[in-house]
């Protein structure tokens, strides 16, 4: 019983690890450095309260497997009951030309991503 649980929480542990292992500093090229937002986005959710990202350069700063992480000029802003301030950023997936997700960065530097229910309005800079 105890070999099943020690097996258990192995295993656990090198799913963690693994899932936290393909996020990285950039190691390829991105299809753009900054992606800027020309204005605001606010993103709407019934229960959750909005997410706003702020207007301004979005510069690639982490890629994984799947894309490209753009970090944010200023925090985003979460309002519910309470106003959350919180780091993120745009993802921008390889092959891709426009942002159709965004991500949050959270409690104890989980990161969360999350699908952009509209395009922003954004321009692409080399």
């Amino acid at each position: 019983m105890k070999r099943a649980i020690a097996l258990l929480g192995i295993l656990g542990l090198t799913m963690v690890l693994a899932g936290c292992a393909s996020l990285r500093p950039l190691a390829s090229t991105p299809p753009a450095a900054v992606i800027e937002l020309t204005e605001p986005v606010t993103i709407r959710y019934m229960l959750q309260g909005d997410t706003i990202l702020p207007a301004g350069e979005y510069r690639a700063t982490l890629e994984d497997n799947g894309g490209y992480y753009y970090a944010a000029p200023a925090k985003l802003i979460r309002n519910d009951t309470v106003g959350w301030q919180l780091d993120g950023g745009l993802f921008l997936k390889k092959g891709s030309q426009k942002p159709t997700h965004y991500y949050v960065v959270g409690q104890h530097h989980a990161t969360g991503l999350y699908r952009l229910k509209t395009e922003p309005t954004f321009k692409l800079k080399p």
